[in-house]
């Protein structure tokens, strides 16, 4: 790591701004076992002027609640942006119970609401069930199939009242 920077944290800050995700994605891992390369790879401010950069019309502060900007920036990276409704399933099956990177693909163009309601019934997500369904999910049968894999007593009666 210290072969290409410079020892310089402003000048090294923007080597790193201009690498490719992949190549950051590389360093985030190899930034372990480098004090100097861990101490820029976990700036904050680095992570969301990169997100920033990426993504000019959205507001990055209307996104960013508790979570770090690195750890943000490589979920939504690594999730690839360019489908979107499959993306903001896959988000509700990881488990990201905080609604900012679910808002994040809303923002960008996410709109099938049955089938994230499906996705986070499956996987136990009370708190996104409730969000898809205000936003217009109607799909009860489906959601109520796939709740039963989760075992969540309180989410199968809750989506069997939809039902009803």
């Amino acid at each position: 790591m210290n072969k290409f920077l410079s020892g310089i944290r402003d000048i090294d800050l923007l080597i790193l701004s201009n690498l490719d995700d992949q190549d950051l994605f590389k360093l985030t891992k190899a930034a372990k076992y480098n004090k100097y390369g861990h101490i820029l790879i976990n700036n904050d401010t680095f992570w969301r002027n990169k997100f920033a950069k990426l993504f000019p019309s959205i507001v990055p502060e209307t996104l960013y609640r508790k979570r770090s900007w690195k750890k943000f920036y490589l979920i939504v990276r690594k999730t690839n942006v360019g489908n979107v409704d499959s993306n903001t399933a896959m988000v509700s099956r990881r488990g990201f119970k905080n609604m900012d990177i679910i808002t994040f693909y809303i923002k960008i163009g996410a709109n099938n609401w049955n089938w994230f309601l499906a996705s986070s019934a499956r996987y136990n997500h009370q708190d996104l069930v409730e969000f898809f369904i205000s936003k217009g999910a109607n799909d009860f049968v489906r959601a109520h199939q796939c709740s039963r894999y989760s075992g969540n007593n309180y989410l199968i009666e809750f989506l069997a009242k939809k039902l009803l």
